[in-house]
């Protein structure tokens, strides 16, 4: 009788703590790639069907090659149980942000 290999365990602890650290970069790339690392946690055809998306989209999209808009971030996020939330910068913005005039 062969041994089943265990499956192993998500690390969605781990995941979420980098996709975190990727919105602190605001780099659109970075963030993209972060969310599609978490999103190869869960079975993408399904996570595509609770979206309401293409799996083939989330693929494209989430591989950092193109900016996904909000609305299909926030479905995905939704169908892996996660949400965003904003809070303060601890620290000022990086050099050359754009700043607003007075």
């Amino acid at each position: 009788m062969s041994e089943e290999v265990p499956a192993i365990p998500l690390d969605l602890t781990e995941a979420t703590r980098r996709l975190n650290e990727a919105f602190d970069t605001s780099d659109i790339a970075a963030i993209c790639r972060a969310i599609g690392e978490v999103a190869a946690l869960f079975n993408v055809a399904d996570l595509a069907r609770k979206a309401g998306v293409e799996r083939s989209s989330l693929y494209r999209v989430f591989a950092g090659g193109q900016s996904p808009n909000l609305s299909t971030v926030l479905v995905l996020f939704d169908a892996m149980n996660l949400q965003m939330k904003v809070v303060r910068r601890k620290k000022s913005p990086k050099a050359g942000a754009r700043k607003t005039k007075t």
